[in-house]
């Protein structure tokens, strides 16, 4: 075999592991003037802020717990729009997901793109203040007398 540059153009979705064939870009046999097929094993980079599973992608979101609780706005990164505004709901629940359609990686056949998967990592909040915690202590009374009056 002899050193050589060749470009090639890997398809859009490709996923760690899989092998590209390039047709008659391999060695040659000695009995015969035609050359072989070249075999590219692929590996795909770990991205920062994404993580991949098929042509799906998950993104992890911070989320304070207030805004949690009372609902809100979060900026969100996507693969190919930049950042998007997403609503987070009242109540909102540390782990749970929301589905971004077709958002995700391109699909290696061509039927469109995975889902991107938004999942929120509710934070809390340490080092409270004397007020801080006493405004807390009251919410959480109050919460457990509604509790009590709707058992």
């Amino acid at each position: 075999l002899q050193d050589c540059e060749l470009e090639v153009k890997v398809p859009a979705g490709v996923d760690d592991g899989q092998t590209l064939r390039i047709r008659g870009e391999g060695g040659g046999q000695a009995e015969s003037r035609r050359r072989g097929n070249l075999i590219l094993d692929l590996s795909v980079a770990k991205d920062p802020v994404f993580r991949r599973e098929g042509a799906d992608v998950f993104v992890t979101v911070p989320v304070g717990a207030v805004q949690a609780m009372l609902g809100g706005e979060v900026r969100v990164e996507t693969l190919n729009e930049g950042r998007l505004a997403l609503r987070v709901r009242e109540g909102t629940q540390h782990g749970e997901k929301h589905v971004l359609r077709g958002k995700g990686v391109p699909r290696m056949n061509g039927a469109g793109r995975g889902n991107q998967y938004v999942v929120f990592e509710v934070v809390v909040p340490e080092g409270l203040t004397a007020r801080q915690r006493e405004l807390l202590e009251e919410l959480q009374a109050s919460l457990e007398e509604d509790k009590r009056k709707a058992a």
